[in-house]
């Protein structure tokens, strides 16, 4: 990651005395643009995106395949995009 960068795991199971609240105000809403702030990194790459649009995620493109990984652009619920990434072996 680069410098700066935040980095936020995401679990199956809660954590506990540790939690990350989204800004629900106008100061979260696509600060972006069209560009990706995001990386939500994986182990398994279909199943999260299985997952994810059936939990009716909005996927901006199919998933594609790059010498970096796996990956597909995603919006969260205020319009900024994420990448979900598997990082090649």
């Amino acid at each position: 990651m680069g410098r700066g960068a935040t980095v936020i795991s995401i679990r199956d199971r809660p954590c506990p005395r540790r939690s990350v609240h989204a800004c629900t105000t106008g100061c979260a809403r696509n600060q972006l643009g069209d560009r990706v702030g995001f990386f939500l990194h994986t182990d398994d790459f279909a199943r999260d995106h299985t997952r994810m649009r059936a939990a009716g995620v909005h996927f901006r493109e199919e998933p594609r395949h790059e010498p970096y990984g796996t990956v597909a652009v995603f919006d969260d619920k205020y319009g900024n995009g994420w990448d979900l990434l598997q990082p090649a072996d």
